[in-house]
């Protein structure tokens, strides 16, 4: 595959090369010691959401417990494929020992992942599973389950009844449409009596571009007694929707994944339920599991981590409040 590269990308990326080529200290000893450390790349969808960044934390946090060393880069946005490609092939150049890779397109990814393969070097997936790619390990989350918890809540919230607005996420993003699928199959099986009128449109990953769509789509429904987003973009956006129209107390409202406006959100009773993924132990396991195999030692094919569905009194419980902050300071 013949990849873009162009002057932006050579001089994003050459601190990089700087940084895994060369050691700055004059100490010989640690010189040495850095030689002897494993490297492992990770490459997410972005670091632009909270989700990202709580990742990174854990992934950083395993980093130092296993003392290895770990290069975090991201291609800005979650729509920006072709960066992602060129950042695989890329640490691959450098031979770091392992690769841990969120990939936004199922297509795409399949032949530089394909490529850190053929090298002998591990491959663990997160967060999105990729189909024809025998990669060393997954770790993430059921997002079917997720979906489906997701609406056996708005179900019983709504005593079996009502009209459920579904704000679908950006077109392509495999994560997401599970779990509106999931979604819409149980409450079509368990709650026969909920009308679920999907979006026409895919709102796009970045922040804010969702609240237009989503204020359309309340306008275009004001006997809607309930409202699912899938994602953290849909999810905020959403919430800034119902607060500009003042509906809170008149459409339940569950979300998925958070950041700082939606925790608030759901203390301020605008949410009435979350479905949170754990993305700090799926940073930290991600690495583990990579550390593991770059090792040569065995691991487990698929590392699935918890889901939680969190209400406004879950908020004082210690392990959700982790879920919400994240506990490390990113470098």
């Amino acid at each position: 595959m013949e990849r873009t590269k162009n002057l932006l990308f050579i001089l994003y990326l050459f601190p990089f090369f700087l940084l895994a080529g060369c050691d700055s200290s004059s100490n010989t000893r640690t010189e040495q010691s850095t030689l002897r450390q494993l490297k492992v790349a990770f490459v997410p969808k972005s670091s632009e959401f909270h989700y990202w960044k709580n990742v990174r934390s854990g992934a950083v946090k395993a980093a130092k417990d296993l003392d290895v060393k770990l290069f975090w880069r991201d291609p800005f946005h979650e729509d920006n494929v072709v960066t992602q490609i060129d950042l695989v092939y890329s640490f691959l150049e450098i031979q770091v020992d392992a690769i841990v890779l969120a990939p936004i397109d199922l297509i795409s990814l399949v032949e530089p992942s394909a490529a850190v393969l053929n090298e002998q070097k591990p491959l663990v997936i997160v967060n999105t599973e990729l189909g024809n790619v025998d990669y060393t390990s997954f770790v993430g989350t059921d997002n079917i389950k997720l979906g489906r918890t997701c609406a056996t809540q708005m179900g019983k919230m709504l005593k079996g009844t009502g009209k459920v607005l579904l704000q679908r996420f950006r077109k392509g993003s495999i994560t997401t449409r599970q779990r509106e699928q999931a979604f819409q199959e149980t409450l079509a099986k368990d709650f026969p009596q909920i009308e679920v009128i999907t979006s026409d449109e895919y709102p796009q990953a970045k922040p804010g571009e969702a609240v237009r769509a989503s204020l359309a789509f309340l306008a275009d429904h004001p006997d809607a007694t309930g409202v699912y987003t899938s994602s953290e973009v849909t999810t905020d956006n959403m919430l800034q929707a119902i607060k500009q129209k003042q509906l809170k107390g008149k459409v339940t409202f569950i979300g998925t994944n958070v950041n700082d406006s939606i925790a608030a959100g759901l203390a301020q009773g605008y949410v009435q339920g979350l479905a949170l993924q754990d993305p700090y132990q799926i940073g930290y396991e991600s690495i583990e599991a990579a550390v593991t195999a770059a090792k040569g030692k065995p691991v487990k094919k698929r590392i699935e981590t918890e889901t939680y569905f969190i209400q406004a009194e879950n908020l004082k419980d210690p392990k959700i409040k982790s879920l919400l902050y994240s506990s490390e300071t990113l470098p």
